[in-house]
């Protein structure tokens, strides 16, 4: 998660006429012919693809399909010469975050305390009812390096209401002044284990600024939502991913120890469109875990895998390196005891449960390859079980890429994060934090590739933009929207577009256990597909950034069409 890789606010998604579906007496369901496709990679003399009962029939020439569609009246649906492709799979996203996040103040164009201020102010006197004003979004770059912004920022622009305002990355929180107060924090307040208060210059005043301290300031906030707001803000989310071309996801529930039964809920009532794994915290009670394993299996909610942070992030010099940071001996501190996390991930894996470590430093990815590896020797993995992982991996060392494959460890990354907005590449805190030579060896998605690593991509929505079309452009060809910077940043680690589009689709399926049936549009497969507006050339990655999902389907029904979403 870092600060070049700057939340941008989702491109509104504009009308496309998809063709009116042909009309006939009660098909069945899930029996859907897509005709005049294209697909990728291209399937020799085929246009067309029927699916019947949730799966894909065939994929072949129209005149044949068509044939067999008449039989039973199969739905109709035209792509109009856009490319069909497995339905995305986004294999990290923070869904309860991003989900209440869409109600709140947007801060990621902010640049300075000063205009965040007034965005707070402006969205105070936009809702008077709410007695807590949360925001998203800011960077780490709106003060100096080094520094962060103040309560005092804060204060004086929304009449003495508490302001909560979470970093784009979720790492860092921004409090004023009120809701210092309402939490309780005040100067003989000591550091929470794995937080840090940023304090005054007295060296005891809480400043405003606290870093990874998610637990403790919600616990002193009292800000949870009700069970209502949860589900709609569920819902409302589930919507929105499907309208951006995603059939699954796998949601990294370290904020909602209850996701599983909200969404079960939302099933129930018919208002769950995606396939949806649920992955809750590693320090758990793994007894509570193998019953919500067993209860939780079915082809659209399902058990994932156990998450546990093992570092911080760059910016803020919290993630754990191999060698220190650049003017001085500092390589940042493991937010898990290295024991302790072996003996989890072991007793985890001797029960069944795959593991998935935050690790954004080449230090925290090799304590967790060293953790998988000792977990692996005392309990091999059943086969077709859900494969470990390790998410993030903003820089990997050398001597670790083969590791990967040799243990069978999923690299979990997110494209996105790899391109600044403003297209300097190598300016800023993250890049001043890492420097120059570890920068060769970030987001090295061609080294672990060729390393034979499987990749699964993902957004880590609400952190970045959740559409998958910005993260395939940016995996293919290391440049942002507009083209910059002109020769892709550290462009030997780019994928080509066959590549990326696996690691969105097919990698997360294989990582999950369920590659048999999801991940790819042959014959037998779940058919989760999505077709993409004609604006996609997949020749040519960059058209990806002015394309969009124009129909999606989950299981061969459509669960979104852009003309029914609103921006």
């Amino acid at each position: 998660m870092s600060l070049k890789r700057r939340l941008l606010p989702a491109a509104l998604l504009a009308a496309f006429g998809c063709a009116a579906p042909v009309r006939r007496a009660a098909p069945p369901p899930g029996a859907l012919l897509v005709v005049n496709a294209r697909f990728f990679p291209e399937k020799k003399g085929a246009d067309a693809l029927l699916a019947r009962n949730g799966r894909i029939e065939a994929v072949g020439p129209r005149a044949e399909l068509e044939a067999r569609a008449r039989r039973t009246g199969a739905r109709v649906q035209d792509a109009r010469g856009g490319f069909v492709l497995p339905g995305f799979h986004d294999a990290h996203i923070h869904l309860l975050s991003g989900a209440l996040a869409l109600g709140w103040a947007d801060l990621s164009e902010v640049k300075t305390p000063e205009d965040a201020a007034r965005v707070m102010a402006d969205y105070g006197r936009a809702h008077p009812e709410l007695e807590v004003l949360r925001g998203r979004g800011w960077t780490y770059d709106i003060t100096p390096s080094g520094s962060f912004p103040s309560r005092r920022d804060l204060d004086a622009a929304v009449g003495g209401r508490p302001v909560v305002l979470e970093s784009y990355d979720g790492h860092a929180y921004w409090l004023n002044s009120a809701a210092l107060e309402r939490a309780g924090i005040g100067p003989t307040d000591p550091d929470p284990p794995g937080t840090r208060i940023v304090r005054e210059q007295d060296g005891r005043t809480p400043s405003g600024a606290f870093l990874d301290a998610e637990d403790f300031l919600f616990a002193r906030l009292r800000m949870n939502p009700s069970r209502a707001e949860k589900l709609a803000a569920y819902e409302s989310a589930l919507r929105r991913l499907a309208s951006l071309g995603y059939t699954s996801i796998d949601s990294i529930a370290w904020d909602e120890p209850n996701e599983l039964e909200l969404l079960a809920t939302l099933e129930k009532r018919g208002k769950l469109p995606l396939r949806v794994s649920v992955s809750p915290q590693l320090d758990g009670d793994l007894d509570l875990y193998e019953a919500l394993r067993a209860r939780y299996r079915g082809p659209k909610l399902r058990f994932g895998w156990l998450k546990a942070f093992v570092d911080g992030v760059i910016e803020s010099r919290t993630a754990y390196m191999v060698d220190p940071y650049p003017g001085g001996d500092d390589r940042g501190t493991p937010r898990y005891d290295p024991d302790r996390l072996r003996a989890r991930v072991r007793e985890a894996r001797c029960r069944g449960f795959a593991v998935e470590l935050h690790a954004v430093g080449d230090g925290a990815v090799r304590l967790s390859l060293d953790a998988f590896e000792q977990a692996h020797r005392a309990c091999p993995a059943a086969p077709g079980a859900p494969l470990d992982r390790i998410e993030h991996i903003e820089v990997v060392h050398p001597d670790d890429l083969a590791r990967f494959k040799a243990l069978g460890v999923v690299a979990s990354m997110q494209p996105y994060h790899a391109v600044p907005g403003d297209g300097d590449s190598d300016a800023g805190v993250w890049a001043q934090n890492l420097g120059p030579e570890r920068l060769k060896r970030s987001f090295a998605w061609r080294d672990l590739s060729d390393a034979g690593a499987e990749l699964a991509f993902g957004t880590d929505w609400p952190v970045m933009s959740p559409d998958p079309l910005r993260g395939l452009a940016v995996a293919a060809t290391r440049r942002n929207e507009n083209g910059m910077p002109p020769q892709g940043w550290h462009a030997a680690q780019a994928l080509s577009l066959e590549e990326a589009v696996r690691a969105f689709t097919r990698g997360p399926a294989r990582a999950l256990g369920i590659a048999d049936r999801l991940g790819s549009l042959e014959p037998g497969m779940l058919a989760d597909l999505v077709i993409l507006s004609p604006e996609a050339d997949l020749g040519r990655p960059e058209t990806l950034w002015r394309a969009r999902a124009a129909f999606v389907a989950v299981g061969g029904e459509s669960v979104a069409r852009t003309e029914d979403v609103s921006p």
